[in-house]
C-alpha cells in the first residue's frame, strides 16, 4: 500500500520530501524540517514541546495550570538534557527521514566540525552494502535509497544508542 501512495501521489505532482510526507514543490512543511534537520524550535502554550540550547521541554498540558505556573516560572512539566551523542543519534535518525537526506556541512556545523564518515562511519557501511543507503548524488552526505525507503525504521533504528549506548 505505501508503494502504491507513493507512486500515485507522484504521479499527481506530489514530491516526497520526507518519508511519510509529500507536497506540492514549495509546499513542503518547514515547520517539520526544522524537527527533521535536529534545529532548535521553542514550545510556547500549553502542551508544547521544544528543543533548544541542548535541553527538551514538555510544558504543562492543562490550560488553567500552564496559566498560572507562566505567572512566577516557566511552566514546564519536564525538561531533558540532551548529550552530544544523543544529539549526533538524532540528527542522523531523524534527518535520514528526508529524501534529501543529511548533509555533511550541516552536521559540521551542530558538531563542532565533526564529520558523519568518521562519527557513524560503523553503521554507515553495513546499511550503504545492505543498499538501504546512498551517498546524496551532489556526494555531500547520505540518504536513503529506493530500496531503502520502506524499510527506513530499520535504518533510523542503527543509529539509536550507538554512541551513547
Amino acid at each position: 500500500m505505501y508503494l502504491h501512495i507513493m507512486e500515485r501521489l507522484e504521479a499527481a505532482g506530489r514530491r516526497q520530501y520526507e518519508v511519510s510526507n509529500f507536497a506540492l514543490p514549495g509546499f513542503e512543511s518547514r515547520h517539520n524540517m526544522t524537527y527533521w534537520r535536529n534545529e532548535p524550535y521553542y514550545g510556547i502554550g500549553a502542551g508544547a514541546h521544544g528543543y533548544a540550547r541542548g535541553v527538551r521541554h514538555v510544558n504543562i498540558k492543562s490550560v488553567t495550570p500552564y496559566i498560572e505556573a507562566a505567572s512566577d516560572r516557566l511552566p514546564r512539566l519536564s525538561e531533558e538534557r540532551v548529550d552530544e551523542s544523543e544529539a549526533m543519534e538524532d540528527f542522523m535518525m531523524v534527518g535520514l527521514r528526508m529524501r534529501d537526506g543529511v548533509r555533511d556541512a550541516d552536521f559540521a556545523a551542530q558538531f563542532g566540525g565533526r564529520s558523519i564518515d568518521d562519527v557513524f562511519g560503523g553503521v554507515i557501511g553495513p546499511l550503504r552494502d545492505a543498499g538501504l543507503i546512498e551517498r546524496r548524488p551532489d556526494g555531500t552526505g547520505w540518504r536513503l535509497t529506493e530500496r531503502g525507503i520502506p524499510l527506513g525504521n530499520e535504518v533510523f533504528g542503527a543509529f539509536v544508542g550507538v554512541l551513547s549506548g
